[in-house]
């Protein structure tokens, strides 16, 4: 059989495409700063890299088979968290269709257990997931599989960030599958080309823990949200001030930890969230940092990201609705 997964063609892409999808700061799903991040839901929706991307994981499934690994049906992760795109369903869809086996998806919250629909008693069943990092999430889902009944002894993740993963569910008695390593991308001079974003170690704890707090924010007004993470932020020992007017700019940012700015936009249309453009230029008259959290369904926050840094030098996208803009 034809390998579907060209390597070199996928290097290739990765370094055209690296400032979109690869960072160099961070916040982890569960709220954990980190210093490389490889956006695999980003690369989905790019032309360049989608297809390569499932073509190398229905490669790597084909050969698991081949080697021996009974594989009856696939978990897909889909991590619960309102700005969270269709990454896993794209992929699942796509996997699907080349492969001709069934799925599943386990919906994993920032808070709780894994929720599980359809996994039957002694189903050998294969989870698929975009980056390795420790591995518990992987943990999670497996246990909650086995919950249910469902036989799980492989995982196959794109990229594993060599932070532990494969290590910490060996003993869990799950064997790590990976598609491309950091070290691999490392040889390969495809890593070299991330632009070196910083963030102080300030901003990295403030960051995780207002992350802990935005899955409660859906549906909430603008001065609700603010009133809500000021008061998180206090009781987590941050110096907060609200709706502090800046010396310079004459601007009013919403809320304001020490010489950080964070600003928070709920939009109800794409045009409200262009008119923070002048603003965050002025907050930076007075202001070393300025996280900005926009709260919208669709927004195409990528390309908006993109046309910031046509104007501003350092602009860093955290994940899908957060971003940081630095002097």
């Amino acid at each position: 059989m034809t390998s579907l997964c060209n390597k070199e063609h996928l290097y290739e892409v990765i370094k055209h495409v690296v400032d979109q999808s690869v960072y160099k700061s961070y916040t982890l799903f569960r709220g954990s700063p980190s210093s490389y991040y490889m956006n695999i839901d980003w690369g989905l929706t790019s032309f360049e890299l989608g297809p390569i991307i499932s073509d190398c994981y229905t490669d790597r499934i084909e050969k698991l088979k081949k080697d021996g690994l009974k594989i009856e049906k696939l978990a897909f992760i889909r991590r619960q968290d309102s700005s969270e795109p269709t990454g896993a369903i794209t992929l699942m869809v796509q996997i699907i269709r080349k492969t001709k086996i069934p799925a599943l998806i386990v919906n994993l919250p920032q808070i709780g257990r894994p929720r599980i629909a359809h996994a039957s008693p002694g189903e050998q069943v294969l989870i698929i997931s975009d980056n390795a990092t420790s591995g518990q999430e992987i943990k999670e889902v497996a246990r909650a599989l086995r919950s249910k009944g469902a036989k799980v002894s492989t995982a196959l993740v794109f990229h594993d960030r060599e932070e532990g993963a494969e290590n910490n569910l060996a003993g869990e008695s799950i064997a790590l599958e990976t598609i491309v390593t950091r070290s691999e991308l490392d040889r390969q001079s495809v890593l070299p080309q991330i632009k070196e974003d910083s963030i102080s170690v300030e901003l990295d704890e403030l960051l995780k823990a207002f992350k802990r707090y935005m899955p409660r924010w859906q549906g909430k007004t603008e001065r609700e949200i603010e009133n809500l993470l000021a008061k998180r932020l206090r009781d987590d020992g941050f110096n907060v001030k609200q709706q502090e007017l800046l010396d310079k700019s004459g601007l009013t940012i919403d809320i304001m930890v020490d010489r950080i700015g964070i600003e928070i936009k709920v939009p109800s249309n794409g045009r409200e969230v262009i008119t923070l453009d002048g603003q965050l230029r002025g907050y930076l008259d007075d202001l070393t940092q300025v996280v900005a959290v926009v709260f919208i369904g669709n927004f195409p926050i990528h390309a908006y990201v993109d046309r910031l840094r046509e104007r501003l030098t350092k602009v860093n996208l955290l994940d899908k609705r957060v971003f940081i803009i630095e002097k």
